[in-house]
């Protein structure tokens, strides 16, 4: 059990019901689940909850293109394979890039 420093330990719980309200006829638009999604949903569009999906789809996106390089190699940059096909079609090909 959490304790809070000077909090009286014999203070009265606060419950809220709706019971009075449903005996009445009134009827909510949105369900518990429907509002706290909404709540949450909005504190995120404002950055007030970090989304944590993103940043782990981010990380795992890093470690998948780090283990691409380890398999395969490094990928050479677009000028870098022009190069190598020019030379290739003027028969001057450098040793280290047979593999392109």
């Amino acid at each position: 059990m959490i304790r809070f420093k000077d909090i009286d330990e014999d203070l009265a719980s606060v419950v809220f019901s709706s019971k009075k309200l449903l005996d009445l006829g009134f009827e909510f638009k949105y369900s518990l689940e429907e509002m706290f999604a909404g709540a949450v949903e909005t504190c995120r569009e404002k950055g007030l909850i970090p989304l944590s999906h993103e940043k782990q789809a981010a990380e795992d996106k890093l470690v998948g293109a780090v283990e691409t390089c380890r398999e395969k190699g490094p990928i050479p940059l677009s000028h870098e394979k022009q190069a190598v096909e020019e030379s290739k079609e003027n028969g001057r090909v450098p040793a280290d890039s047979e593999a392109l």
